[in-house]
């Protein structure tokens, strides 16, 4: 049975900018946070708070099908967010799990995400730092990775690390592909 329902409203245009959203709540209003359940995963989500609640739910098959194929790999996670696809690696036996995301706030929700599926602290590193200023980084440093996801948001203003995928995804894919050690894989995903 249906005990609430949150309903947001996202603004259009100029308006968009703002962080402001208007969420209306209809019945029992929902925990601040609370963990959900999909397949053998848990979640902590955050229904009233900004636009996004912490869990992309058109991901769920994605997330199945990338923990049945990170088993040894090293995985790095560019945009991680809150680490749900990170979490799914980790849990399909990914040797190693590197999450990177501007923001430490979201990267704080995915080392709680990931301690809620019990992965070991050491089999995740979270970086907070521009995709781009990374990847770079890593190459400098002849890191490799044997699977490396890119699921950029459509446009950000964040931080002086703006990011606009149809000027900056390509150079971003070609760049992270050099990351990628002999017989690995580039995961890619676009809201667009």
């Amino acid at each position: 049975h249906c005990e609430g329902v949150v309903v947001k409203h996202r603004a259009r245009g100029a308006a968009a900018q703002r962080s402001d959203v208007l969420a209306e709540i209809v019945g029992q209003a929902p925990p601040e946070r609370l963990v959900v359940r999909e397949g053998p995963w848990r979640f902590e989500v955050h229904l009233t708070a900004g636009v996004n609640v912490g869990l992309f739910g058109d991901m769920r098959l994605e997330r199945l099908r990338l923990a049945g194929i990170a088993a040894e790999r090293r995985v790095l996670n560019l945009f991680a967010y809150t680490g749900s696809l990170s979490v799914a690696c980790a849990t399909g036996g990914a040797a190693h799990v590197t999450s990177v995301d501007l923001s430490e706030g979201v990267l704080a929700w995915a080392r709680d995400n990931a301690a809620l599926n019990d992965v070991p602290a050491e089999r995740h590193r979270t970086v907070a730092a521009d995709a781009r200023r990374f990847v770079a980084t890593a190459g400098v440093a002849a890191e490799s990775f044997d699977l490396v996801l890119i699921d950029p948001p459509s446009f950000s203003t964040a931080r002086d690390a703006g990011f606009a995928i149809d000027r900056d995804y390509p150079g971003l894919i070609g760049d992270a592909c050099r990351l990628v050690a002999p017989g690995g894989l580039v995961w890619l995903a676009s809201n667009t």
